[in-house]
């Protein structure tokens, strides 16, 4: 399989980058408890158990968020690598053990779930507008069951990735590496879609970091090592920055009409200075 390459990184980093400043500068999250539920599917022989909530803060760097790296079995508090617990995915809002645990164990947890949900969207900007299946997160933990793993909890946010361009900077090679990256945000009323434009608005002139790597496996789970988003390993000869935010509005007209949600689009024009040689 072709190795990562520069823009690769530039979208996985600019996420994290993302995701963090609305955690960060909206707090937004809340702090909830509750039951997880056992999955009909196992994955890669682990047995699953889901929570009522999608998806859950992951970065302990956030202040004040309750970040979950243990569950409770029947009232007693086990961490990663105890009881069976593998790993913990704050993205899906999962928990996987090694074997199936006892019928009648209760599986439970602290953590704080995400106000804005953000997906690396995997088709076009209309599929995101018309085609996609949006489920709310609940105000209470009152379902007996997880979150199906295809629906897309809103408010979220869709990373795009749209045009791509090698600019010439200087001599021997360097390049103004420019990406441009679209956002499509989906949002339940005008206050969600006001305050989280004008976080990504004021990204302007923002530097943000080109990361190296993760704690995450490839499946986006904690295995042992908390995320912490100030604490990641950053490739340091690179400086990428956002030239350009720009928010476009959505008319509610024809087919984008939908009285339950709340759409607007944010341009990113992306640069970093790499040499191409």
């Amino acid at each position: 399989m072709i190795a990562a390459q520069l823009d690769n990184l530039l979208v996985s980093s600019f996420m994290l980058f993302l995701d963090h400043e609305i955690q960060r500068q909206g707090q937004a999250y809340s702090n909830k408890s509750g039951l997880f539920y056992p999955e009909q599917s196992d994955t890669f022989g682990l047995t699953t158990y889901s929570c009522s909530y999608v998806q859950l803060c992951n970065d302990t760097s956030i202040t004040g968020a309750n970040i979950m790296s243990g569950v409770y079995l029947n009232g007693t508090y086990v961490s990663i690598g105890q009881s069976g617990l593998e790993a913990i995915n704050h993205y899906d809002g999962d928990v996987h053990f090694t074997q199936a645990l006892p019928k009648n164990t209760i599986v439970s947890g602290n953590f704080a779930v995400k106000d804005f949900n953000v997906y690396l969207a995997d088709g076009p900007d209309y599929n995101v507008l018309l085609d996609t299946k949006y489920v709310s997160n609940p105000k209470y933990a009152q379902q007996a069951t997880g979150i199906s793993l295809g629906d897309k909890v809103m408010p979220a946010v869709f990373l795009i990735p749209k045009e791509q361009e090698a600019k010439d900077l200087a001599f021997a090679g360097l390049d103004d590496n420019s990406i441009k990256i679209r956002a499509m945000v989906v949002c339940q009323n005008a206050y969600q879609r006001i305050a989280v434009c004008n976080i990504f608005k004021n990204f302007k002139l923002r530097q943000f970091p080109l990361v190296a790597s993760t704690p995450f496996d490839y499946l986006g789970n904690i295995t042992g090592t908390n995320y912490n988003y100030n604490s990641l390993s950053y490739y340091g000869s690179y400086s990428p920055f956002v030239k350009k935010a720009k928010v476009i509005e959505i008319p509610e007209v024809g087919s984008y009409t939908d009285s339950t949600r709340q759409f607007a689009m944010v341009d990113f024009d992306i640069s970093v200075w790499a040499s191409h040689l």
